[in-house]
């Protein structure tokens, strides 16, 4: 803390007439020395100016005095940690922010940290907590604290919980605060939830519109996250990022929840990027209208990324970006290796076709011995017949798909394949280049393949670095069935 403008209004009557006529030097000192008598006078000096409570070490003896100066406070930021207040002390500070005015307040951060527990004012029963009301305050985040709030101007809001704690934020109170905050922009919820979203009162209320929502994270149980999720309609531009943290082998509970509430979410048309991450595998979709054809030398700067590769032309009409991972393909679940892959690529399949928007974009991240087999495959993509952008690792049951299933049924308009090749292993050279001599055959098979069909592809990218030898090989021999190919590397970019 830099304290030099205090030593400086020693320096002479002029430094110090000037530096005392400074109010807003003072404002975020009003607490930083103990003697009430220094505390007095720091609050003096700042006449009027807005106080700022960053980092608040707040001592017993100032409680009061806090209490009379919230209304003059911008921001405040107390944690029961970095103060020698007991936690009735703190307890009192929430409450007063419930009950009294606090016209100034823009940022506000609150964290209880005993070893267990949780601070928890409710808006019903024999309390009835009042909830919060500052016209001004567009940020407040709440760590093992909560207490009903109505906030018009609220930007950003995040609420972090202990991962097991013996109560959960009621249900109605959050929806409510929610409800009331119509400018959120960015929601962060980690173990928040309870139980009180799956009951049939809440699934029948009219959805909360926060049209200017574009950041949704959640992590909590499946079901408890796509109930939440399912209530809220956000901006044409969400990102719904959900962390499964089920305790089921495998995933299990996740996808049983998964299929019913990802429907609805899709449904809405609202989100434009949902990401669903648990132990065993990565999900992420993502709607994004694609311009229709552009000149190539014209469109690289433009064109929106797809998993770190950036395509020079993009199909025509709305779309969906979609990735899928994740090391479900290396678990036993249900007693067969990547049967939870499957299931969640199956399903999510199976969703996505329930509604008029095609899947144009897909990328498969996982590289895994226990890949689905080449017919499972087809089963699962063939569903994907509006596909013009296919990014993924040259394994190579997917590559026998793409070289052996007919391209008239199997992904009949796919334009744009990046194979990602890893990364080159010192020491394992020959095993690095026989490995890359087998991806070599499989990429080159499939191209070859569809372009003897009649279905010849418009630009193959390689991503990552693999044997120079074999690499150059590659790139030149892919060069004869498709008019652009390129090599991307972490160092560099050859075209």
């Amino acid at each position: 803390m830099d304290l030099g403008f205090i030593r400086a209004s020693h320096t002479c009557r002029q430094w110090r007439r000037l530096l005392l006529s400074l109010s807003s030097l003072w404002s975020r000192h009003v607490f930083t020395f103990p003697q009430p008598a220094a505390v007095l006078a720091i609050l003096e000096r700042t006449r009027a100016a807005p106080l700022h409570m960053d980092r608040l070490y707040l001592r017993p003896q100032s409680l009061e005095l806090l209490h009379e100066i919230l209304p003059r406070t911008t921001t405040l930021d107390l944690s029961t940690q970095r103060s020698a207040v007991s936690l009735d002390g703190f307890t009192d500070v929430v409450r007063s922010l419930c009950t009294q005015a606090a016209p100034q307040l823009e940022y506000a951060k609150l964290v209880y940290e005993p070893l267990n527990g949780a601070l928890l004012l409710s808006g019903s029963g024999a309390s009835n907590q009042p909830p919060m009301s500052a016209p001004r305050l567009q940020r407040l985040t709440l760590i093992n604290t909560f207490f009903p709030f109505e906030l018009p101007s609220l930007t950003h809001l995040k609420l972090s919980w202990q991962p097991k704690p013996d109560a959960r934020l009621p249900a109605a109170s959050l929806l409510a605060g929610l409800r009331a905050s119509p400018q959120l922009r960015s929601v962060e919820m980690s173990h928040s939830l309870s139980d009180g979203l799956l009951d049939e009162s809440v699934a029948t209320t009219p959805r909360i519109s926060l049209p200017h929502l574009t950041h949704f994270a959640v992590k909590d149980e499946a079901r408890l996250v796509f109930a939440l999720a399912g209530l809220i309609v956000g901006s044409p531009e969400l990102h719904l990022e959900a962390e499964l943290v089920d305790d089921s082998p495998g995933g299990t509970a996740a996808l049983e929840g998964l299929s019913h509430q990802f429907r609805r979410i899709l449904a809405y048309g609202q989100s434009t990027a949902l990401s669903i991450s648990h132990a065993d595998y990565f999900l992420k979709l993502k709607f994004l209208p694609i311009p229709p054809e552009t000149p190539l030398h014209a469109a690289h700067a433009t064109s929106p990324p797809l998993g770190g590769m950036q395509w020079q032309t993009r199909p025509a009409g709305p779309g969906l970006v979609a990735t899928f991972s994740g090391r479900a393909w290396d678990q036993f679940a249900d007693g067969e290796p990547g049967t939870t892959f499957r299931r969640l690529l199956r399903g999510a399949v199976r969703d996505l076709r329930a509604h008029e928007r095609q899947v144009r974009a897909l990328e498969l991240l996982p590289r895994a011995s226990a890949e689905p087999c080449a017919t499972e495959w087809v089963e699962c993509l063939a569903p994907f017949d509006s596909l013009r952008t296919l990014a993924c690792a040259p394994a190579e049951e997917l590559m026998g798909a793409l070289a052996d299933a007919e391209p008239e049924l199997f992904l009949p308009r796919l334009a744009y394949l990046a194979v990602d090749v890893g990364e080159v292993m010192p020491g394992l050279q020959a095993t690095r280049r026989s490995r890359a001599q087998a991806e070599e055959v499989r990429v080159l098979c499939a191209v070859e393949a569809r372009a003897e069909a009649g279905y010849p592809l418009k630009r193959v990218r390689v991503e990552g670095d693999m044997d120079a030898q074999v690499l150059e090989s590659l790139l030149a021999r892919l060069r004869i069935n498709v008019p652009y190919v390129e090599h991307f590397s972490n160092s560099t970019v050859q075209a």
